[in-house]
């Protein structure tokens, strides 16, 4: 990046852009790469994901100044055409090898001819646009393994009252459309042994305490 910046005023856009793509690929390469080795050392921590936002927040400050574009074009041939038209000049010369000395369409030759040429694919790489996706990547997987591990107790307590609902719900639905006279089910989630007020603020009230620490 400090070369980017010398040579910023010194060459053609494209020829920059070009540049400064490489560079960005590279220094997100070996940001992702760092990133995985601390998760390998602080197994369950955030300091893998930190990392690696604080690191993307500066590499994209440090390319704004730069005031390009930095959206790079390239071109290769395809030749997925030629390929199948090769197969079926293969095929229909094995099969009908008399059709080869013909001069008009049926002829394998005329075919492998029109429809062999590789055609030219253009592809547009846009280095801001990957660099704020890996950021907003990150950022995500930052907030979500940060909930899992601020709420490690109230997620096991929330699966189970869903569970809870949605059974009782079902056996609601179940009742409603049977002919039978079975009691319907009395029990609410405030009555249940996991779901009592008491327990859900005691459990709340841990989990409070235990956040100070988990953050640390």
């Amino acid at each position: 990046l400090m070369c980017l910046s010398k040579v910023f005023r010194c060459v053609e856009t494209t020829t920059f852009d070009e540049l400064t793509q490489e560079a960005i690929v590279a220094c997100t390469n070996s940001l992702l790469e760092a990133s995985k080795r601390i998760e390998e050392k602080s197994k369950g921590s955030l300091d893998s994901e930190l990392f690696l936002v604080k690191h993307l927040l500066i590499l994209r400050e440090q390319i704004t100044p730069f005031n390009s574009e930095l959206r790079v074009k390239s071109k290769h041939l395809d030749y997925t055409t030629t390929m199948k038209a090769f197969s079926e000049f293969i095929s229909e010369s094995r099969a009908h090898t008399r059709t080869l000395f013909r001069v008009n369409s049926s002829n394998p030759l005329v075919g492998l001819v029109s429809h062999g040429v590789p055609t030219i694919e253009e592809d547009e790489v846009d280095c801001k646009r990957d660099l704020e996706s890996q950021l907003r990547q990150t950022c995500d997987s930052f907030i979500l393994r940060s909930y899992e591990q601020c709420l490690i107790a109230v997620i096991p307590f929330l699966q189970r009252c869903d569970t809870f609902t949605k059974s009782a719900l079902s056996n609601k639905n179940q009742q409603n459309g049977s002919a039978s006279d079975s009691p319907p089910q009395s029990q609410s989630l405030p009555e249940t042994d996991f779901g009592s007020p008491e327990r859900v603020l005691k459990l709340l009230d841990t989990q409070v305490q235990e956040i100070p620490g988990l953050l640390e």
